[in-house]
């Protein structure tokens, strides 16, 4: 997730943690370091920009984003960094913490940095948690990175909570200004800013007419009912797309299935479904509506860019809520032999899920998840000549070691 989604949660449990404990001697200033600690516990995983240049170029940024940072093993230092730092900063002032509270500070940053795994999970780009006894890469599909529906129900609640009106405005400002900025991107439709203002609306009504601790709970509870809402859609959009590509490509073998939801809006999804057709490797992108009648999936708003990288061929075909869009298919031999001859498209491969190659020789590989223009931006590599590998390769289980054997 952002990191401004990630500011949110974390003030959201501090907040909680704040109003259902005994209170502390001096309650003004643990609500502060809380406020701190849960604040640097919840993103100083995203410090991995640090190292990453260990491998240079766009491979040392797709390689180690998310990366060592990102692990179970490495999250309770995290934590105690963050502990450090406050309570560092609160010494250096002349302020001491009872045991009590100090202990409390702890488990606040300890959630928070596996927290901030966990919310990374949640979308298309995964994580490798379980390193080094796993290296594998875990997906959820069920966030889009910036969820702008999680905001409505946090930036309420935490602007009624605030203790000066700087913040109320502040945190306001950066939800306002995020909308406008989606809606002339075009990455928002109209009808989605809409319903994210009708629900804005309503979590200040209700906010109103209860305590503070109440509100707190609401923007909680808020924030759990989106995310579930969210992985019980993808669950759905799974399932349609499962269904459809069996009828509509019956030979074709599936093997992923990657789900982003629009934002705000868990009724439209764009899908890539990854597979096989004999000796070819396919790669189908679609949009799926989970409502069909009332919204069709041409209307879903998804839109899927013709000026992209990828060597794509039109398909354009409706079946129920699934509209299949177009379709990436090479030889499968092709994908292997660049695994195998090109050490930073074998490299590249630790990261990529959906691959693509312009070509046999594969002089430009690229992540169909992230394939939105013709651009080479960050999610497409040039393959060197040279004999000599990329340097500090983490050791991820490639996404699609399924189909390199």
């Amino acid at each position: 997730m952002d990191n401004v989604t990630h500011s949110l949660a974390a003030i959201l449990v501090a907040e909680a943690v704040c109003e259902n404990r005994k209170p502390a001697p001096d309650p003004a200033r643990f609500r502060t370091a809380a406020l701190w600690v849960s604040l640097i516990a919840n993103n100083l995983p995203d410090l991995d920009f640090l190292y990453r240049k260990i491998t240079p170029g766009k491979l040392g940024y797709l390689l180690h984003h998310r990366g060592y940072s990102h692990t179970f093993v490495v999250a309770p230092a995290l934590a105690a960094l963050a502990v450090v730092l406050v309570l560092g900063a609160a010494r250096l002032r002349g302020v001491r913490f009872a045991a009590r509270d100090v202990r409390a500070l702890v488990g606040l940053a300890v959630f928070g940095s596996f927290l901030h795994i966990a919310m990374d999970f949640q979308n298309n780009y995964g994580v490798h948690p379980f390193w080094p006894f796993d290296d594998r890469w875990y997906y959820g599909d069920f966030l889009f990175i910036v969820e702008p529906l999680l905001w409505a129900f946090a930036v309420v609640v935490i602007a009624s909570v605030a203790r000066t009106m700087v913040a109320s405005v502040g945190v306001v400002a950066v939800f306002a200004a995020a909308l406008a900025y989606g809606m002339v991107a075009g990455a928002v439709p109209a009808r989605e800013i809409v319903g994210l203002l009708f629900v804005a609306a309503c979590v200040a009504v209700a906010a109103r007419s209860t305590s503070r601790r109440g509100r707190v709970w609401l923007g909680v509870a808020g924030w759990l009912s989106v995310t579930g809402g969210f992985l019980l859609a993808s669950r759905a959009a799974l399932n349609a797309v499962t269904a459809s590509a069996v009828r509509v490509f019956p030979e074709m073998r599936l093997v992923d299935v990657i789900r982003t939801p629009s934002m705000g809006n868990p009724v439209c999804w764009s899908v890539i479904a990854l597979g096989t057709e004999g000796d070819r490797y396919v790669a189908r992108r679609s949009v799926v509506s989970l409502a069909p009648s009332a919204l069709p999936p041409r209307r879903c708003g998804a839109r899927d860019p013709r000026a992209v990288t990828a060597p794509l061929g039109a398909i354009e075909t409706v079946d129920g809520g699934v509209l299949w869009r177009s379709e990436f298919v090479a030889p499968l031999a092709e994908l292997r032999a660049l695994a195998r001859t090109h050490c930073d498209a074998a490299a590249f491969l630790r990261y990529s899920r959906a691959p693509f190659w312009v070509d046999a020789s594969g002089s430009v590989m690229g992540d169909l998840r992230f394939d939105r223009s013709r651009a080479l931006d960050f999610a497409k590599v040039t393959l060197s000549e040279s004999a000599a590998c990329p340097p500090h390769v983490p050791p991820w289980t490639p996404p699609r070691e399924d189909l390199l054997e």
